[in-house]
């Protein structure tokens, strides 16, 4: 997550959308992409808040109204932060060369050591906070059989996801280096035919006609190494205005229509994780759009050129620790800190929800921060 990876600006000009050549693409390693900072400040900034949510599964009535529709309506940008990740890590590391030194050993400790350390650290901390609800005995290989399993906590899961991408990065650029723009693209439409209209079709089929299961497979075409792919071809993109304000305006138009749809249905829906699964469908799209959206106005000399992109940018190097951290820093101020605990259900949630995010945020920010200027730290706080 960190943006010291160098790679080429696109910057937008209003023009039609267009694509950059891979070979006429020269990273700079003096530029700050401040496009990438505010995605990856977001997205850490909504990772946290999602892991405050607690009503996406709660039917309409069993909370006031208002409570239901703010919180169901925000779990929307909770399912895209994520993939935004994997997006502005795949332009990143795709524009560049990775040889197999470089991406193997390199890449891989980069995020190998904090993995490990931090697997360690959470293993250490669930016996003494009580994160850990899983009742086994602390011993050597039960640590070591959780780390292999990636079982240790859940958020740690995009590292396991990223270090594979890693793995084949080295792969991927070889093909988007001789790639034309076609197969690219034909590739993206594969990616979003297996990932988004297949899965649907396949349970529309299942319901209508009781079709256990279906045997087709897209081969090669998995949803992390499309959002990586995606990333690259989308981020090396001039995105006019008009484009722009169509993906915003359809974004939350999506959004709007889903978490409607989730106040009609029955409240015996729900049973069935109703909520997560219909949001879940739409995160493709919702995640092209989004990233569109925030990188079109990341670009934009009002932003650029503001005293807050300074201060984004600031955060966006402390990122991959706040969400390394974030989760021991909620769990102490749900625990309580010098008597008083805070969490969504303190005060009312259009209160709670941005005021636990941002006090998680910034606690963490100010933990990673000190941390880094301890020695040898940076190892597992890159």
């Amino acid at each position: 997550m960190s943006n010291s990876e160098p790679a080429a600006v696109s910057v937008s000009n209003g023009e039609t959308c267009q694509s950059l050549p891979y070979k006429n693409v020269h990273p700079r390693k003096a530029e700050r992409l401040v496009w990438i900072d505010l995605i990856r400040v977001i997205c850490v900034f909504v990772v946290v808040a999602a892991h405050i949510v607690t009503y996406r599964n709660v039917p309409p009535g069993g909370i006031p109204d208002s409570f239901w529709w703010f919180t169901n309506f925000f779990d929307t940008f909770c399912y895209v932060a994520v993939p935004l990740f994997f997006m502005i890590s795949g332009y990143l590391i795709l524009g560049k060369p990775n040889s197999l030194k470089h991406g193997y050993v390199k890449r891989l400790l980069k995020i190998g050591i904090p993995l490990l350390a931090w697997s360690i650290i959470y293993l250490v901390c669930a016996r003494i906070t009580g994160i850990d609800r899983v009742e086994e005995p602390v011993n050597l290989y039960n640590g070591i059989r959780r780390i292999l399993t990636g079982q240790v906590v859940s958020h740690l899961w995009f590292l396991y996801a990223i270090l594979s991408l890693y793995i084949a990065a080295p792969i991927l650029h070889s093909y988007l280096k001789s790639a034309s723009r076609e197969n690219i693209i034909y590739f993206l439409l594969l990616w979003g035919c297996a990932c988004f209209l297949y899965p649907i079709l396949c349970d529309l089929l299942k319901i209508s006609f009781d079709i256990d299961h279906v045997e087709f497979k897209f081969a090669l075409v998995g949803m992390h190494v499309g959002y990586f792919v995606a990333g690259y071809f989308f981020g090396h993109q001039t995105i006019n205005t008009r484009v722009c304000i169509m993906c915003l305006v359809s974004f939350l138009m999506i959004a709007l229509t889903t978490t409607w749809i989730g106040f009609l249905i029955p409240s015996s829906m729900y049973e069935g994780n109703f909520r997560p699964i219909l949001t879940g469908y739409l995160t493709l799209p919702l995640a092209l759009m989004a990233f569109i959206v925030l990188k079109y106005f990341g670009e934009t000399q009002f932003y650029r050129q503001s005293p807050l992109s300074a201060r984004v940018s600031r955060f966006a190097s402390l990122s991959f620790g706040i969400y390394l951290v974030h989760v021991l820093v909620l769990h102490a101020l749900k625990q309580g800190i010098g008597g008083f605990s805070l969490t969504i259900q303190t005060f009312d949630p259009w209160f709670s929800l941005p005021l636990t995010a941002g006090a998680a945020f910034l606690l963490s920010a100010l933990i990673v921060w000190l941390l880094k200027k301890i020695p040898l730290v940076h190892w597992i706080l890159p």
